[in-house]
């Protein structure tokens, strides 16, 4: 899932524009103007009040088992990476 800081009014237009510029996301899209969420997974950028670009894989608990943080909004793992880690934890 994804989890957007803004309004879901704003998320919901950020989706729709999604849909028009390329495939839609079909995973599902939380709010959380509050940033409740993701100050508690620890990407949470205090200086400008946003979200860190980030990808979290959770183990079947719900704890983080794998976090990529990225510099930028475009800086996201590479997809091989993600599948290679999918494998290795669901082996241990």
């Amino acid at each position: 899932m994804a989890i957007s800081v803004d309004e879901p009014a704003e998320a919901a237009g950020m989706l729709e524009r999604q849909k028009e510029a390329g495939p839609a996301l079909t995973i599902p899209v939380a709010c959380d103007p509050s940033r409740e969420a993701v100050k508690a997974f620890g990407v949470f950028d205090h200086a400008h009040d946003i979200a860190l670009p980030a990808t979290l894989i959770l183990d079947r608990e719900g704890k983080v088992a794998w976090k990529y943080i990225g510099e930028t909004v475009m800086d996201r793992p590479e997809e091989d990476a993600l599948i290679a880690t999918l494998k290795k934890l669901s082996q241990g």
